[in-house]
């Protein structure tokens, strides 16, 4: 209806944080984000930090007054081959409600993003990979109050992650 579509338009804009919670009306695990659904994707934890660092190699400040809430995943291939994995193409956007505030995940090209990873994970292993949240600095981050949501394809899923 009109309404919906009014909302979902106002989501789309290019702020950091949003005054509604974003359109949700189907749940998707991670594995179904990331185009994967063999991989078993695990939250691993959060962290918060004025600085995120990729290998020796990229690093990433955030803005003068805020902090990044980091996001750890692990895509795990437990079958007998492996799996390709091409997060980038797919287009997949995240946000997450932090401390009761919801803001989008940070468009970033680190190669070890959710939102981002491209590669191929072999039987029985795995890989690392984050989601960077800008946060205002003093903002109370806990894992424990957490959600995060995918947006495949212009619609809004929920994924309650098991903490």
């Amino acid at each position: 209806d009109d309404n919906q579509n009014s909302q979902k338009q106002d989501n789309d804009n290019d702020s950091e944080t949003q005054d509604k919670e974003p359109l949700t009306t189907a749940k998707a695990s991670l594995a179904q984000a990331v185009g994967q659904e063999n991989l078993t994707v695990t939250y691993t934890g959060l962290e918060v930090s004025e600085h995120y660092q990729e290998g020796g190699y990229f690093s990433l400040d955030a803005s003068s007054g805020c902090t990044y809430a980091i996001m750890s995943f692990k895509l795990e291939n437990k079958t007998q081959s492996g799996l390709d994995v091409d997060a980038f193409t797919l287009g997949h956007s995240y946000s997450a409600t932090i401390a009761g505030s919801l803001y989008k995940a940070e468009n970033t090209f680190l190669t070890y993003s959710l939102s981002t990873y491209q590669g191929t994970i072999n039987a029985g292993e795995s890989v690392d990979v984050v989601l960077l949240f800008e946060v205002p600095k003093g903002t109370k981050v806990s894992k424990e109050d957490v959600t995060l949501y995918a947006n495949m394809k212009g619609t809004e899923y929920l994924e309650v992650m098991n903490l």
